[in-house]
C-alpha cells in the first residue's frame, strides 16, 4: 500500500503545477500517465491478493493438458459433462 500511496502522491503532484516551461509539458504529462498507471496496477494486484486470486487461474481459463482429451462438438454446452480438472473435454 506504499507503493500505492507513492504513485497516487506523484499522480497529484500533477495538479499543483500551474505554469509549465513548454519544455517540461511532455515530462510532466509522462509523470501524470506512468503515475496513474503504476498506483491501477498496485491497487489491482493489492485486491486480486484479498480475493485470493494470486497464482492460480479460473477454472474456465485452464486449458485441458490430458494428452487423450478431445474438445467436445456434441452435446451442446449446457448438457457437457464437466470435471473438476478439465473443463470442456471427454474423458
Amino acid at each position: 500500500m506504499a507503493l500505492a500511496s507513492a504513485f497516487w502522491v506523484l499522480r497529484s503532484a500533477y495538479f499543483l503545477v500551474e505554469t509549465v516551461p513548454v519544455g517540461a509539458v511532455l515530462w510532466l504529462d509522462l509523470l501524470y500517465y506512468v503515475a496513474s498507471g503504476g498506483f491501477a496496477v498496485v491497487i489491482t494486484l493489492v485486491l486480486l491478493r484479498l480475493a485470493g486470486r494470486t497464482g492460480a487461474r479460473a477454472a474456465w481459463m485452464r486449458r485441458c493438458t490430458r494428452p487423450s482429451a478431445r474438445r467436445c462438438s456434441s452435446p451442446p454446452a449446457a448438457t457437457r459433462r464437466r470435471t473438476s480438472t478439465c473443463y470442456g473435454c471427454r474423458d
